[in-house]
């Protein structure tokens, strides 16, 4: 426990270990829990909160078992006799969209199941109910408040999709930070941790030039084989390149930039390689390249390699979630180590720098408590009563109380429930949750056919198979096709923008 406050004195965007509350304690939310008909089971794929073994040693997760989910099922069990939660995983090491919909495809689908929304148009419509008129529905754990009363309004405007409809509810958010090896900065003469992009350019030469590993970088893909690493860096560059044009970016009013604008710009040109602003990401990365570890496109597709190299101790700085601290935690390092912001770029990196820190780089769409629920279509068990049912139990988890109970037992994320207690070194970013969250993530996750691709030609990119060029119009390529795609997709109209 020392070692780990020590190594967060700087950063309160991760977690300290704690026990796991006891049932007792969120209970309170229990009374009233409304009439269900429904009897039978109710099958849930809860993701990252999935009750669980911890992991063999030196393996990535969490560090720790997950109780906290199962826990409550019993609870809502008792609550509600002749109704028995289930939990379900997709296959182990795989992405869950094709699994979902083979399922889907035989009306076998979990009534529940984990769904980033910026991955929903990888799906046929259909597959999952528009959550948007449940949560306008009066709550039974919240005294009869609207359901939706419990969500933070910044992240909901997030979770709007194209057709207006809402179809996951959220209630954590994940931190991103740098983690660094103390013991080697000391070594390069390195006193304190970079406040720029400028700065840590320098100490990654610094920790070069004394034979250690200067960076540990995933290229190749995270645990369902999204594009992780690379979906980060877009928030980091483009939040800040484009910040005095977000509002420009707005061409449809709405909170957050929506799938619809990034189409408008993309066909406009704005976002994509007519625009030098959206380019000038690229050669920085080419030059921050140089300091990560040899053969990085050469890493396995779980983030395990990246985790392992830098439990060795002779890296210096390595780019990962705040979920991943509990287990260095767990491996007890023989370094001492910590974590720092990720560096704010300025005009010394790019004269497209606008000196703005976007400061929910991890989001809410990174976290485990995601979940959308299965139409009748998808999920052939699903009745009206069942539906009833299962939305109740999703009402059961996500009150303040239980969010708390769940998302604190990872010690890796934070509740975003209004009203739930966070973790003690996870204040701060908790209320970052409640602030504003103007991020742009520079139109490359629109499908997943367009990610899958451009994620490809940046593995070959990095890995020098493929020109900075041709990885450019690759890009440009693929995100006018995924824009083409959802306009015919959703009969979107953009005349009013000059697109036809």
């Amino acid at each position: 426990m020392t070692k780990w406050r020590k190594g967060l004195a700087a950063v309160a965007s991760l977690a300290t270990v704690v026990t796991v509350l006891p049932a007792a304690n969120v209970s309170a939310a229990s009374a009233g829990s409304g009439n269900l008909t429904f009897k039978g089971v109710i099958t849930m794929d809860a993701g990252a909160y999935t009750p669980s073994p911890p992991p063999p040693k030196g393996q990535q997760g969490f560090g720790i078992q997950y109780v906290a989910t199962k826990v409550l099922a019993k609870e809502f069990e008792k609550l509600h006799p002749g109704i028995t939660i289930q939990f379900v995983t997709s296959p182990s090491g795989q992405s869950i969209t094709p699994w979902l919909l083979a399922k889907a495809d035989g009306g076998q689908a979990p009534d529940i199941t984990p769904q980033n929304v910026l991955s929903l148009s990888s799906y046929p419509s259909g597959i999952f109910t528009n959550l948007k008129p449940y949560l306008q529905q009066p709550d039974p754990y919240l005294g009869g408040k609207k359901w939706s009363t419990e969500f933070q309004p910044n992240i909901t405007a997030q979770y709007v999709s194209p057709d207006g409809g809402q179809y996951v509810v959220n209630g954590d958010y994940v931190g991103v930070a740098m983690y660094y090896n103390k013991d080697v900065f000391k070594k390069a003469g390195i006193t304190a941790t970079p406040k720029t992009w400028s700065q840590m350019m320098t100490d990654l030469a610094k920790i070069k030039a004394i034979g250690d590993v200067p960076m540990e970088w995933d290229v190749a893909g995270g645990y369902n084989g999204e594009m992780r690493n690379l979906g980060w860096l877009p928030r980091i560059f483009y939040s800040n390149f484009f910040a005095s044009q977000f509002n420009q970016l707005r061409y449809t009013k709405q909170a957050q930039i929506s799938q619809e604008d990034y189409v408008i710009a993309i066909k406009k040109g704005v976002i994509g390689t007519p625009n030098p602003r959206w380019k000038a990401m690229w050669p920085i990365i080419q030059t921050l390249a140089k300091y990560w570890q040899p053969n990085v496109e050469a890493n396995d597709n779980n983030g395990v390699a990246p985790f392992q190299a830098f439990l060795t101790g002779n890296v210096g700085i390595w780019l990962d979630g705040s979920y991943s601290a509990p287990t260095i935690i767990q491996q007890n390092p023989s370094f001492q180590w910590g974590t720092f912001k990720i560096p704010l770029l300025t005009k010394q990196t790019s004269k497209y720098a606008t000196n703005t820190f976007y400061p929910g780089l991890g989001g809410p769409f990174g976290g485990g408590f995601n979940y959308s629920v299965s139409t009748p279509r998808a999920d052939s068990s699903m009745t009206p009563a069942k539906m009833k049912a299962v939305i109740n139990w999703l009402q059961f988890l996500s009150t303040p109380a239980h969010d708390s109970f769940i998302v604190n037992e990872s010690a890796g994320f934070v509740p975003t429930v209004i009203g739930a207690t966070p973790l003690p070194d996870m204040k701060d970013l908790y209320r970052q949750t409640q602030a504003s969250t103007n991020f742009i993530d520079g139109g490359m996750d629109l499908t997943q056919n367009e990610e899958d691709a451009i994620y490809r030609a940046y593995q070959s990119w990095i890995g020098g198979q493929m020109s900075l060029a041709s990885f450019e119009a690759t890009c440009e390529q693929q995100m006018v096709a995924a824009a083409d795609q959802l306009i015919s997709q959703n009969h979107w109209n953009l005349s009013q923008w000059g697109i036809r």
